[in-house]
């Protein structure tokens, strides 16, 4: 009988662990999935979608594979953004899937000639589906990823499961010229994700997605506002999801104006296990309309984890021409203090960052 119970309370503590997000290594790049606050950055009147599919090859029996498009829109002369997002993550071998999708809204306001407050909301819904047949809890559980790992057991029984999913952000960004022509830019934010959803998930909850909250900064040197060439950025957040606490490091250097590289480090701690992945990024600039991403990652975890890297994430960031909004607007607040601003260094090229 003992047994029994100890098995009871195992399979509900590893449920706990079931679901957890994807962290992407290109976060300022995928802004709509970093945090809600940081949609229409891109300029008023002017359409950003982006594109991004990140693979964990040796993590599980079955990789795992998540793909997420989202797009957002500055409206003319208003303080307002609109913004949609919608991802698939699959692992092993199909048999557990979760989508969502979700509308956002932003809120900008200009507090002086440096500083801009910002804040954002999503609404949507998540869904997930589990093949119980290919499912057993005795160590299939990945702590850190929140995976699962495919099995056989006889018999057959799918479960779905639908929940409604709200999420919130706050940052503060700056924008300043230094003496000698340079500019700087500098952001940071707060989010929490799936706010409707329990903190813990026990077997018998609908909820499948744990409260995630989200930290991040960037900041970014730019030698000559009139070239992106020679300036660098360095970016980082911090998430924590249930039991899990994620860090990530990251520093680009622009070569030139279509070419940049970064290296960082991603660290998860959870009481089961430790990893540490080294990333490197390379990000190609087509043109001011059209960007690229491509960033690996090899794992340098414990024994458990030793086949935990070979990740890689692709990404592509598309943008609409430049937009001209026409002046007045009963939306823009007083004066145009509240009109989402561009925050692109020079008509040119897109500079990095938000």
């Amino acid at each position: 009988m003992k047994g029994i119970l100890n098995a009871i309370l195992f399979v509900l503590m590893c449920i706990s662990v079931l679901a957890q997000d994807v962290l992407y290594t290109n976060s300022y790049a995928h802004k709509a999935y970093l945090n809600p606050a940081l949609i229409g950055r891109d300029g008023s009147g002017i359409i950003r979608s982006s594109l991004m599919h990140r693979n964990l090859f040796q993590p599980l029996h079955g990789p795992s594979y998540h793909s997420s498009f989202a797009a957002d829109y500055s409206l003319c002369n208003s303080v307002f953004a609109l913004g949609m997002l919608a991802g698939n993550e699959t692992q092993g071998n199909n048999f557990f899937q979760t989508n969502h999708a979700a509308l956002q809204l932003g809120i900008r306001r200009i507090l002086n000639r440096e500083w801009t407050a910002n804040a954002g909301f999503q609404f949507g819904v998540v869904q997930q589906t589990i093949d119980w047949n290919e499912f057993v809890f005795s160590d299939q559980i990945h702590p850190i990823f929140g995976s699962i790992y495919p099995s056989a057991m006889d018999g057959t029984r799918i479960n779905s499961s639908l929940s409604p999913d709200i999420s919130a952000g706050f940052d503060l960004t700056r924008f300043a010229y230094g003496k000698n022509g340079s500019k700087s830019a500098f952001n940071l934010g707060f989010a929490v994700h799936h706010i409707t959803n329990n903190s813990d998930i026990g077997i018998l909850s609908n909820y499948i997605l744990p409260r995630r909250y989200t930290a991040h900064f960037s900041f970014i040197k730019r030698k000559n506002p009139a070239t992106i060439a020679q300036s660098w950025e360095f970016s980082g957040r911090y998430d924590r999801q249930l039991a899990s606490n994620h860090g990530m490091m990251r520093v680009n250097y622009f070569f030139m104006d279509e070419l940049g590289m970064g290296i960082g480090l991603r660290s998860s701690f959870h009481p089961q296990a430790q990893l540490v992945s080294p990333t490197f990024a390379i990000q190609y600039n087509h043109s001011e309309q059209l960007n690229f991403y491509l960033s690996y990652e090899a794992s340098l975890g414990n024994s458990s984890f030793t086949n935990a890297g070979n990740t890689f994430e692709i990404g592509l960031i598309f943008r609409s021409k430049e937009a001209h909004c026409p002046g007045g607007s009963f939306l823009n607040g007083k004066g145009s203090g509240g009109r989402m601003i561009c925050p692109v260094f020079n008509k040119s090229k897109v500079a990095p960052g938000f």
